[in-house]
C-alpha cells in the first residue's frame, strides 16, 4: 500500500514537472508573439513619420513652384522661400542634414549636424520625434513620453532626420530616416525620392 501511495505521489510530481515545462513554454511563445507585435508596430509607426517628411520635402518643392512661377528654374530649390531667387541670388537647398519644421502653414527646413553612430543619445535629443496638442508630429520639445493614454504633447520613441544629396541644378535626392529603440538595439526604416525641377521646362 505505501509503495503504491508514492509511486502515485511520485507520478504527480512527475505531471506537474511536465505541467510547468508546458505553461513555460506556451508563455514564452506568448511573450514573443507580444514582443514581435511591438516590433511590428514600431515598424509600421516609423514608415508613418518617414513619409511624412517626403511629403513635406516635396511641398517645399512645390510650393516654390507656385510662388516663384516666373522663375522655377532657380528658385525651386530655394531654402525656405527666398525671395532673392528670383534674382538669381539666394540660399538654395545644399546636400545635408535637415529637421523640417512649419511656419505660418509653410514648410521649412533648418539644416543640422549628421547623425552621430558614436553619440546616439544626443543624437535622438536632436532629432527626436514629438506630438503636439493637434496630435501632428513634430519636433517641439516636450519631456513626457507619449503612451497609450497619452498621444499628445508627447515624446515619442522615434527619431527623424532627412538627408539631401546627390544635388545638382536640377535635382536631388531626399531620404527620410526614422530611428527608435528596440531593446540595446537601433533599428531604423527609410524612404527616398528623387525631386526634379521638371516645370523648369515651362519658362523657355
Amino acid at each position: 500500500m505505501l509503495r503504491k501511495n508514492g509511486s502515485t505521489l511520485f507520478e504527480v510530481v512527475i505531471m506537474m514537472a511536465i505541467l510547468s515545462l508546458v505553461l513555460a513554454s506556451f508563455f514564452s511563445v506568448i511573450g514573443e508573439w507580444a514582443q514581435t507585435e511591438k516590433n511590428l508596430e514600431n515598424h509600421v509607426n516609423a514608415l508613418a513619420f518617414s513619409r511624412e517628411w517626403i511629403e513635406w520635402i516635396l511641398n517645399i518643392r512645390n510650393t516654390n513652384w507656385l510662388r516663384f512661377a516666373s522663375n522655377r528654374s532657380n528658385c525651386w530649390d530655394t531654402l525656405n522661400y527666398d525671395m532673392n531667387c528670383v534674382a538669381g541670388s539666394y540660399q538654395s537647398i545644399q546636400n545635408g542634414n535637415y529637421q523640417i519644421w512649419n511656419e505660418n502653414w509653410l514648410w521649412k527646413l533648418t539644416q543640422k549636424s549628421p547623425w552621430d553612430k558614436n553619440n546616439i543619445q544626443a543624437s535622438f535629443d536632436q532629432y527626436r520625434i514629438y506630438k503636439n496638442e493637434k496630435w501632428w508630429s513634430s519636433h517641439t520639445w516636450n519631456s513626457t513620453p507619449c503612451t497609450q493614454e497619452k498621444n499628445q504633447e508627447c515624446q515619442t520613441k522615434f527619431a527623424r532626420v532627412i538627408t539631401i544629396s546627390n544635388k545638382t541644378p536640377t535635382s536631388l535626392t531626399a531620404r527620410s530616416t526614422v530611428y527608435w529603440k528596440e531593446k540595446n538595439n537601433i533599428k531604423n526604416t527609410f524612404l527616398e525620392v528623387e525631386l526634379t525641377n521638371w516645370k523648369s521646362a515651362y519658362d523657355k
